[in-house]
């Protein structure tokens, strides 16, 4: 995850940072994924497996296969509730909304042979 931070702000790696970091999830996904849409009523845009990002920076998830009454996907995440799994857009809008894009991994590398 490493190269997904921009190089010029970056004098060496901090073995401290956590991974885990929406920010730093989001650069990744921004260089090794595919940007979509953020409209939740374009049910045919959220496919699961999808990142969201909520909040600029705040909340992260993976859309499931789920959907509401409308339609709409339900999001897997962690924020301290005991819902993992949930129609979680109706209370937040997504950022940002990413699909891996698995050729780009493997051009950087990034994808391990099995």
């Amino acid at each position: 995850l490493h190269d997904a931070l921009p190089i010029s702000t970056i004098s060496s790696r901090d073995p401290n940072i956590d991974f885990r970091r929406v920010k730093n999830l989001r650069l990744f996904f921004a260089r090794y994924g595919k940007s979509l849409s953020t409209d939740i009523d374009d049910r045919q845009a959220w496919q699961s497996g999808d990142i969201v990002i909520f909040g600029g920076d705040k909340h992260i998830g993976v859309i499931s296969d789920l959907r509401n009454k409308k339609g709409q996907a339900y999001l897997l995440h962690n924020g301290g509730q005991p819902k993992r799994e949930e129609d979680y857009f109706k209370r937040d809008h997504p950022t940002e909304h990413f699909r891996v894009d698995f050729e780009k991994l493997r051009e950087a590398g990034l994808l391990i042979p099995f």
